[in-house]
């Protein structure tokens, strides 16, 4: 895969101090989704799909009911 999407958007990994990985954190906070573009396996793949179930079973973030409830296509309550 390349480093842009077809929409251009960058696509990177974020670390931060302590080399914790962003992209995982927002997603364990269930504050993002595991989405893997173009069917491509890529580094971290199975560890954010095992951070959004894990966000999902807790409800947290997006997964909220005080939130989006899971649906993410309509807007937050």
């Amino acid at each position: 895969t390349g480093e842009r999407d077809k929409y251009n958007r960058l696509l990177a990994y974020g670390f931060l101090e302590g080399n914790v990985n962003y992209n995982k954190l927002m997603i364990e906070q269930g504050y993002g989704h595991e989405y893997t573009y173009q069917s491509q396996p890529y580094e971290y793949q199975e560890e954010f799909m095992q951070a959004e179930d894990r966000a999902r079973a807790n409800k947290l973030g997006l997964w909220s009911p005080s939130t989006c409830d899971g649906n993410t296509k309509q807007p937050a309550k």
